[in-house]
């Protein structure tokens, strides 16, 4: 027989390809021809390849069919039949393959192999899940866009997909496509789709960023499917901040002594946020005082203490602004020294500016012209030298030297000019600011030749120079003329004659001309050609017409000239000119009080005035009342209007009351400003103090220096404490006079002593306050000519009160010896912390005063100092300069010069809840080159004395707020006192109130 069989797996996953191998034997004892192999291809088949390739599909039958092929008695041939279970065959459905032979040799019958049956398996689809937003950061109020992309990898269909996207906190949901559910309870969106095999499903979440989410905060984005496969998005917070730039300059590199100096201050916000409250700090240097300080429209205006300038101001995302600030240097600032102004933005950059201060040396311009650019042989030429005193200090014996030419010959010379070997040398005094005018007069020698420079120039010895060239024309050129027709008009347009009389030019420099009481004016031997005239214009003058335009005009040979027409008029003579002043006529104030300001404005130029503003700020510290002559309040500022005639004054006045939390020493300053920036202003300084007797008797002095002897070299400095001490329970205002050895020389003090002589030094009203004591220094330097032995006093005294004296003995003055035993350079630091005041109430300002000097004769470099104040108890309100970290204020010092002495000060606030009889302590240290030096000072919080039976009465009402426990700083808390003790001294109090003052006749009831 013509034998088949045919084998093929058992099982099949549906969508595989499954294989079938059919072997055909004939076994018939012949050979056959024309053979073939037909299988029928099953449901849920498709035919896909076969390896023989006379194996087709024939799809009218469904069937595979491989021949016709031959094959020979006892022979085999084998075919392989690849089919694919399609993706939608019934799962665990039973596929049945079976195949037989043909053949076309007579007598063979067809032949059918054996059945092969497979299983058909499914397995469960795959799905991935991605998601992200496509960025790594975001900021506050920015749309987030998720994308997440849901894939089905396998070949089987998948149905009711569950997918929960759980959003992070800090969002919030806007939207979802397909129909994404958001649940407000779990901040979830749920999706549930059905996925056919191989395909992608794409989902989008829009959520936005909170306004308070946090900067640095992560926003985890979780998704997954419900079973399967998930995946998490990542993106950072970023809340970004204002940054700002800062520059300032006062656009100069040197200054004289006593010169005043302006500062430009521009600050620009470089980030595209918004900035509120920005505040700008300015330290003035020590060798400057404070003048005035503008800034422009929308930012308050400056504030100004002690030596700190304070602006502040909003700014918006890329916005600048000049904040304006001037100063005068020191009279007695040192040529050499440096004018080193600092300014910053709080917690921002900062930038500084140098400035060296020289000697009032004398500066001077020099020019020079023959007003001429050609000129022929034997031509006369006449220069014009001006030297102009450009300083503020008279120059005597300035010397000019003018070095002719070769090709020249001198003829004369102005002002005593003297010739000789070829220069004229003029010398002369010259005063500030004035010019002086040589003229020196020459001849173009007869062989000079065409095309010859005369070039002259002249110089100050030791200063600037100049030169004209001219240059020599032997050929006459071909020229022409200009005529110039000048008319001049006063401010009412009517004529004047004769006419003002204007210097011309030619081409701007190649000469010049002025025109006569008739207006003409002429330009001759000029080049053919094109040239521009132009005119000088001085100050008071407006230049109306100019014809043809610009002056310029086409000039032809010969005399027929070119015009050239100039019309100017005179500007209105007189501009307005304002004096501000203010004054409320009181050098001191009591809380409650009534402050009547008077401000007087004046028109001291010659032209009527309108829309005049006057603008006044008014205090912190006081309480508004009224304004008269229709002046308008508005927030914090008091604005007049008016019209001001030329030569006439207006007096306006405005009326404010002290607050009654003022503190005794509390300076109110009141500016008023008018049109045109100038201002003024008035101090009143609070005397909370009402028992002040000024008696000099109660206040000490004491004198003290370290060491003595002392050993003095090269001029040494040596500095004297001054110590006032106060016995008595009030506060005392004296002047103190210190009396200078005649072998000293003043060098320096503190608190505002002056030099009122070479060797008197003088302190007015220094304030004292009761029951303590205050140090007022000066240093002096030895004279280099005393000698071992000798002795130094000074002598300090009270006005009208106690005095001291101060002897000092001078040894080792053996200073120049180059002896091996000489102690090398040492720095040495001393630290002295004061403060406005001894006693503060709750809710008070203080100011305290640190003293660092450098005593060594070497330099101290990169000293720090560092503030430790109990924050529990005050707050900062004004750092000086230094950089508060709660509880510290710290300043880098730089570089503290041998015998130099550094000052600092800051201002701060007593807490309200800080309790009375509370001790407020800080201690201030410096540190540089490993040395450390420290001081402390102390205020306190007192307890308000009952002093007669107005005060007793009140004292019973106020009994609760009177029992407090004492606190220190350092120990906030303490027992409490015994609530008797109020009730038992103010009965003591007035008992002997009413004994003594019957006996003594003192005021103390009421």
């Amino acid at each position: 027989t013509l034998d088949v069989v045919k084998s093929g797996p058992s099982t099949i996953v549906r969508g595989n390809e499954i294989s079938y191998t059919i072997v055909v034997t004939n076994n018939l004892g012949f050979n056959t021809t024309r053979n073939r192999v037909i299988d029928p291809v099953p449901d849920h088949l498709t035919f896909v390849r076969a390896n023989d390739n006379s194996c087709y599909y024939e799809s009218q039958t469904d069937e595979v069919i491989c021949g016709e092929f031959d094959l020979n008695a006892g022979a085999s041939k084998t075919f392989t039949l690849t089919l694919k279970v399609e993706d939608t065959a019934p799962c665990d459905s039973i596929i049945t393959n079976i195949a037989d032979v043909w053949s076309n040799h007579p007598g063979v019958d067809p032949q059918w192999s054996n059945p092969v049956r497979t299983d058909v398996l499914c397995s469960d689809p795959v799905l991935t899940i991605s998601k992200t937003d496509n960025r790594t950061t975001a900021k506050r109020g920015d749309i987030l866009n998720y994308e997440i992309e849901l894939t089905n990898q396998s070949n089987f269909d998948a149905t009711d997909v569950e997918i929960i996207d759980a959003l992070p906190s800090y969002v919030t949901f806007i939207s979802a496509n397909l129909n994404g559910d958001y649940e407000n309870t779990t901040h979830t969106i749920l999706w549930e789709l059905d996925i056919d095999a191989g395909e992608t499903i794409h989902l989008t979440v829009q959520a936005r960023v909170n306004n308070d989410a946090e900067n640095g905060e992560f926003l985890y984005n979780h998704v997954a499917i419900t079973g399967g496969d998930s995946d998490t998005d990542t993106t950072t917070v970023i809340v970004e901040h204002p940054t700002f730039t800062i520059q300032k300059t006062d656009n100069r590199s040197t200054i004289e002594p006593g010169e005043q100096n302006f500062y430009d201050i521009v600050v620009t916000n470089t980030s595209h946020i918004d900035a509120e409250d920005v505040e700008i700090i300015d330290t003035l240097p020590h060798n400057v005082s404070f003048n005035t300080a503008s800034s422009p429209l929308g930012v308050n205006s400056a504030n100004h203490i002690g030596n700190t300038i304070v602006w502040i101001t909003d700014l918006l995302a890329g916005e600048s602004i000049t904040l304006h600030l001037g100063v005068t240097v020191d009279s007695d600032t040192n040529d050499g020294d440096s004018v080193y102004n600092k300014a910053c933005i709080d917690g921002g950059p900062c930038d500084d500016d140098t400035t060296i201060v020289v000697e009032n040396d004398p500066t001077f311009t020099i020019s020079k012209t023959d007003h001429k650019t050609i000129a022929r042989p034997s031509e006369t030429l006449i220069y014009d030298i001006v030297v102009t005193n450009t300083s503020g200090t008279d120059a005597t014996d300035v010397e000019i030297i003018d070095t002719l030419p070769l090709n020249v010959t001198f003829e004369d010379a102005n002002l005593g000019g003297s010739y000789a070997s070829g220069k004229v040398t003029w010398v002369r005094d010259i005063d500030a600011g004035e010019a002086v005018a040589f003229t020196l007069e020459v001849t173009v020698d007869t062989d000079a030749e065409d095309g010859d420079l005369v070039y002259n120039i002249v110089e100050i010895t030791n200063g600037p120079d100049d030169a004209d060239t001219t240059v020599v024309v032997v050929d006459e050129p071909i020229v022409g003329c200009i005529d110039i027709q000048k008319e001049t008009f006063n401010s009412n347009g009517t004529t004047l004659t004769p006419v003002t009389q204007f210097t011309f030019f030619l081409n701007g420099s190649d000469d010049t001309v002025h025109n006569d009481s008739n207006g003409n004016a002429r330009f001759t031997n000029v080049p053919v050609g094109t040239h521009t005239v132009s005119e000088d214009i001085p100050n008071g003058w407006t230049q109306q017409l100019v014809t043809p335009t610009n002056g310029r005009v086409v000039v032809h040979e010969g005399s027929n000239c070119v015009t050239v027409t100039f019309k100017n008029r005179q500007d209105p003579v007189g501009t307005p000119n304002f004096t501000i002043d203010k004054t409320d006529n009181k050098t001191s104030a009591v809380p409650d009080e009534t402050l009547n300001y008077v401000i007087t404005v004046r028109n001291t130029g010659s032209q009527d005035a309108t829309n005049v503003v006057v603008t006044d700020n008014i205090p912190n510290d006081v309480d508004f009342l009224s304004a008269d002559n229709s002046g308008v309040r508005n927030g914090s500022t008091v604005t007049w209007t008016f019209t001001l005639a030329a030569g006439s004054s207006k007096t306006l006045g405005m009326s404010v009351r002290v607050n009654n939390n003022t503190d005794d020493g509390d300076i109110i300053r009141n500016t008023a400003c008018v049109s045109g920036g100038l201002c003024d202003d008035d101090s009143t300084t609070i005397d909370v103090n009402d028992d002040d007797d000024d008696n000099n008797d109660d206040v000490s002095i004491s004198v003290n220096d370290d060491p003595d002897p002392i050993d003095v070299c090269n001029d040494d400095d040596l500095e004297y404490d001054i110590r006032l001490t106060n016995s008595n329970n009030s506060n005392e205002t004296v002047d103190v006079v210190a009396s200078l050895d005649s072998d000293t020389e003043y060098r320096s003090s503190s608190d505002g002593g002056k030099e009122r002589s070479g060797d008197r030094v003088e302190w007015d009203n220094i304030k004292v306050s009761r029951n303590s004591s205050r140090t007022l220094r000066v240093r002096v330097r030895v004279d280099s000519e005393v000698r071992d032995g000798d002795t130094l006093r000074l002598r300090a005294a009270v006005s009208g009160g106690d005095e001291d004296t101060e002897i000092t003995r001078v040894r080792n003055r053996n200073c120049g010896d180059d002896d091996e035993d000489t102690p090398p350079s040492q720095p040495d630091l001393t630290i002295d912390k004061t403060a406005d005041r001894t006693e503060a109430l709750a809710g008070s300002f203080a100011s305290y005063t640190i003293t660092i000097r450098n005593t060594g004769n070497r330099d101290i470099k990169n000293a720090t100092l560092n503030d430790d104040y109990p924050e529990s108890m005050m707050t900062i309100a004004d750092p000086g300069g230094g950089s508060d970290a709660g509880g510290e204020l710290r300043w880098d010092l730089g570089t503290l010069r041998a015998n130099s002495t550094t000052v600092v000060r800051y201002r701060v606030r007593i807490k309200d809840n800080v309790t009375q009889g509370s001790s407020i302590r800080n201690t201030a240290t410096v540190r540089g080159e490993g040395l450390t030096r420290t001081d402390t000072h102390t205020i306190v919080v007192p307890r308000p004395p009952v002093t007669g039976l107005g005060g007793f009465i009140k004292g019973i009402a106020r009994t609760a707020n009177l029992l407090t426990p004492s606190t220190e700083a350092a120990s906030p808390v303490a027992p409490a006192t015994d609530p008797a003790l109020p009730m038992t001294v103010w009965l003591t109090t007035i008992f002997m109130g009413l004994g003594f003052g019957g006996t003594f006749g003192r005021r103390f009831l009421f």
